[in-house]
């Protein structure tokens, strides 16, 4: 069976925001899905933020959604994570928790030490994987 969880992020004119959806094999409209602002300074906000924002939000729903009901992922099984922003994908395929005074300084730390946190506390297994996005205007 399959299960995933899509996410999104968008920055313009100084404002952000990301969307989530989980979605399982064999049913055409998704399980869940959300979207919200995305917390950051207005002068400093991108789209790597944006989009780990939607990577957080749906990872956090999913485990939250999975302990409410005492259910657990199935041993072997990944949480496919679709992302269109490849740095994203590839700093949440790397599963390490950052630790030490040096990684406090890398851009939006916040947001993927929560992440790593999230994933290893509730023993969370994704298999983040790229997918072609849009380009506003090109």
């Amino acid at each position: 069976m399959y299960h995933g969880k899509v996410s999104d992020g968008s920055v313009q004119r100084g404002e952000a925001c990301h969307a989530w959806k989980i979605v399982t094999e064999g049913r055409e409209a998704e399980c869940a899905s959300a979207a919200g602002p995305c917390d950051a300074d207005p002068d400093k906000v991108n789209s790597y933020r944006a989009e780990l924002s939607g990577i957080l939000g749906g990872i956090a729903f999913a485990i939250i959604l999975l302990r409410h009901h005492d259910l657990t992922v199935k041993e072997g099984t990944d949480i496919a994570v679709y992302c269109d922003n490849l740095s994203a994908v590839n700093k949440i395929a790397e599963k390490t928790i950052l630790v030490g005074v040096k990684h406090h300084s890398i851009p939006e730390y916040d947001l993927i030490d929560c992440i790593f946190q999230l994933l290893k506390t509730h023993n969370f297994p994704v298999d983040p994987r790229h997918v072609k996005g849009h380009a506003v205007g090109r």
